[in-house]
């Protein structure tokens, strides 16, 4: 059964094409790393226009993991339970058996990419 989430949020982002590309390309890239599909909107602006999606997938941690994501790292940090239940470390994002896990080198490859995005579109 798929695991379905919806979300939306208004923020300013960019109106600069390029420097929105950057931000589209790790969302893309992210949901492709943990096998999603859906559609994702970003609206190009430095008005609150924000990012609205609806996304499947057929694992919930996979789903689970785009939230952890997008909440960022510091909400990881400051809810270590709310991570997935295969252990965890100091940074909020779970080992396992010594190992990192798909999702969370996914997760930690797209907080790269998106503070690249923000630090280019002047966003603190």
């Amino acid at each position: 059964m798929p695991h379905i989430i919806l979300f939306y949020k208004y923020a300013p982002l960019s109106s600069d094409a390029n420097i929105m590309a950057l931000y589209q390309k790790a969302l893309a890239d992210l949901c492709k790393s943990l096998n999603l599909t859906g559609r994702i909107l970003v609206g190009m602006s430095d008005d609150a226009e924000g990012i609205n999606g609806t996304l499947a997938g057929n694992e919930k941690k996979d789903v689970w993991a785009f939230c952890r994501a997008l909440l960022g790292k510091e909400w990881c940090l400051q809810n270590p339970e709310e991570n997935d239940d295969d252990g965890g470390d100091s940074n909020g994002i779970n080992i396992k058996n010594s190992c990192r896990h798909r999702r969370d080198v996914a997760i930690e490859i797209f907080w790269e990419k998106s503070l690249a995005f923000a630090t280019a579109a002047n966003i603190p």
